[in-house]
């Protein structure tokens, strides 16, 4: 069923991410904003934090974590990205602010996935 092109497949992780944080009790403040700096997947606030998340789809089989497919240079855009974020919405300049990752493994074979949500993830 899954059969999808990686862009697809990439849609799909983030929509499938967003539902997950939403029935997490997050709440959307913005999905792939980007900027001069880069792109952020999905941007939310639970509580008083605003969460800054990096989705990643990979399969099952994968030689890489989600985590170890983020790179230093990755990392930097992310951060400038959410800083501009934050300049532009100064309403949220007094929050706690964190960078997490959302992995969504694909099993082909199986054609299911699996969500794991990896907070704080830059620290």
């Amino acid at each position: 069923m899954y059969n999808l092109k990686k862009q697809q497949l990439g849609a799909l992780a983030e929509n499938l991410a967003l539902n997950y944080l939403i029935d997490k009790k997050c709440k959307l403040l913005a999905k792939n904003f980007s900027c001069k700096f880069g792109e952020i997947d999905l941007i939310m606030q639970l509580d008083d934090t605003i969460i800054f998340i990096e989705v990643r789809c990979k399969a099952v089989n994968s030689l890489y974590t989600p985590l170890e497919s983020i790179n230093t240079a990755k990392i930097i855009k992310i951060k400038k990205t959410a800083d501009m974020f934050l300049v532009n919405n100064n309403k949220f300049a007094d929050n706690l602010c964190r960078f997490d990752v959302i992995s969504v493994d694909h099993n082909a074979l199986k054609d299911n996935f699996n969500i794991v949500w990896i907070t704080d993830a830059f620290n």
